[in-house]
């Protein structure tokens, strides 16, 4: 997904996702060259349905958050 596709959904702005992914509240983006990144479509949704759910608690988000970069990783 581009950061527009993004920000849709999540109804935040860009600088808001940016923020929020460098507190690690939000799923890294993926460099796919110099200009370009994209965000995986099943790790937007489920962000965004765990934010809604946490109701403010950035505990929750940040757990799920750490979990899907390392299985990313792995």
């Amino acid at each position: 997904m581009t950061i527009g596709d993004v920000c849709e959904p999540s109804g935040l702005s860009r600088f808001k996702i940016y923020r929020l992914q460098k507190k690690g509240l939000f799923p890294h983006s993926i460099k796919l060259c110099p200009r370009a990144v994209r965000w995986p479509l099943d790790e937007v949704k489920v962000a965004v349905i765990v934010r809604r759910a946490a109701f403010g608690s950035d505990e929750a988000v940040c757990f799920l958050v750490a979990n899907m970069q390392a299985t990313r990783s792995a």
